[in-house]
């Protein structure tokens, strides 16, 4: 019940947006550059970003326990 609980506390949380970016975009885990559809994937639909936690830096995990300084770098 537990796996259960965070798989959707992860699903809720591991999200921000709308976000009214151009693609593309790079997204910075502090200086790291995080890998589209690896670490996050972002919905052109929705303008919703989802992080993942995927090694080396378990975005979503880090993002739960507010240790995530993210940036958002697009060309406009």
């Amino acid at each position: 019940m537990q796996a259960a609980f965070n798989a959707i506390i992860e699903e809720i949380m591991c999200r921000i947006g709308p976000v009214l970016a151009e693609t593309p975009i790079n997204v910075f885990n502090s200086l790291d550059l995080l890998d589209e559809n690896i670490d996050y994937v972002y919905s052109e639909d929705t303008k919703v970003f989802k992080f993942y936690d995927v090694d080396p830096f378990y975005v979503c995990t880090e993002t739960l326990n507010d240790s995530t300084q993210l940036t958002l770098r697009w060309e406009t």
